[in-house]
């Protein structure tokens, strides 16, 4: 599960992460992290087949039949607690997380930490980004990051009594525009009439841009930090997979609800 640590420079940590095989377990690591570590810490993972929907995509019409539907053809679908729309990733989709205090003042300036983050770090892998919405993109937000109004990069955030935790989702590699077509698919399951209208076209990949082919590991690796930690024990593992749990029951339809 756990794939080693790589130094971020302009954060105090950063955890990375291999793929993982439960999203839900992703999520919870966001979490863990800001418990165990506090604030200005950044995580990194990757998830090979699974599409992350947001809490208004839960009372689509038929939404729980398309979840039962996209996982019959091998995809997790899971809720997340952070805001924004579904959001599909793959092997090619960086995740990172930023965990903040709880409240800075400020909503914007904490988006801004994490999209001046993700700027350098392009920049860094020859691709030059700038920010605002994308319309006709999956999940649109003021936040998105895109080269000549293709997105490339989407932000959300979740905030608790204890920490604000950032997230994004990075198009590295892969087929930006068959991401774009698998959520279209999505909310035609769940006959979602008012879902965001998306356009394709309006999706695209750092390699892309670059013409040329970029890993997750190249993108994560060009993130730095001031230290390592080391997390792999086995109260940290369950700690993850409690509060996964936790997760999957107060947000997931198809589980019974739960308080966190």
């Amino acid at each position: 599960m756990v794939d080693g640590l790589h130094n971020i420079k302009g954060c105090e940590r950063l955890i990375r992460f291999g793929a993982w095989h439960d999203a839900y377990e992703a999520i919870a690591t966001e979490h863990v992290v800001a418990r165990r570590y506090g604030t200005n810490t950044l995580m990194a993972w990757v998830h090979e087949c699974a599409l992350v929907i947001g809490l208004r995509e839960t009372t689509y019409r038929c939404a729980t039949e398309a979840m039962h539907a996209f996982e019959d053809e091998g995809a997790q679908v899971v809720v997340r607690p952070s805001g924004g729309a579904a959001v599909p990733l793959d092997a090619g989709v960086l995740n990172v997380a930023l965990v903040l205090p709880a409240w800075t003042g400020s909503i914007h300036d904490d988006f801004m930490q994490l999209v001046t983050r993700i700027h350098a770090a392009c920049a860094r892998c020859g691709v030059h980004t700038a920010v605002g919405e994308v319309r006709g993109a999956v999940c649109p937000g003021a936040y998105d990051i895109h080269v000549d109004g293709a997105k490339i990069a989407g932000i959300s955030q979740h905030r608790s009594a204890t920490a604000t935790i950032v997230h994004a989702f990075i198009n590295v590699s892969g087929d930006a525009q068959a991401r774009a077509q698998r959520v279209m698919r999505f909310y035609m399951c769940a006959q979602a009439t008012n879902a965001p209208p998306i356009d394709p076209s309006m999706m695209t990949t750092m390699s892309e841009v670059c013409g040329m082919p970029l890993s997750v590991h190249e993108v994560w690796n060009a993130f730095a930090c001031d230290q390592r930690i080391d997390v792999q024990d086995d109260a940290w593992r369950a700690e993850v997979a409690e509060h996964a749990q936790r997760i999957r029951m107060r947000y997931d339809p198809r589980s019974i609800g739960a308080v966190l």
